[in-house]
């Protein structure tokens, strides 16, 4: 009993940290709504093993609110690589949570090159 509760244990642990990225990718959008929030949009699609929350329309794209200071933070660094053409690595949350909790992974960080 005490093997099948840590494999379970386990398995849920593994699922809590799932998470899309995107490597070496290129900015080709960003966008930016009246209420603060913003998706910045790849000319790749988000790979790893994204949330299932993501909608297929946004397979490409990382969410942030860009009405905070870490999120004004990811705002600049996006534009910045894009204005460079640079590519940049970004790592998602595992979860879709600027949206109204569907649509988007939320972005956790990112590398600009």
């Amino acid at each position: 009993m005490k093997k099948i509760i840590a494999i379970c244990l386990l398995v849920l642990s593994c699922q809590s940290f799932a998470a899309g990225n995107v490597a070496n990718a290129k900015i080709i959008n960003v966008r930016v709504d009246d209420n603060g929030k913003a998706m910045i949009i790849f000319d790749r699609d988000v790979s790893g093993t994204p949330p299932g929350c993501v909608h297929s329309a946004y397979k490409n794209a990382f969410a942030i609110d860009a009405s905070t200071d870490g999120g004004k933070a990811v705002l600049a660094l996006a534009l910045s690589t894009m204005s460079r053409k640079a590519n940049i690595s970004v790592y998602g949350q595992g979860v879709c949570g600027v949206y109204g909790g569907s649509y988007i992974e939320t972005w956790s960080y990112g590398v600009s090159s």
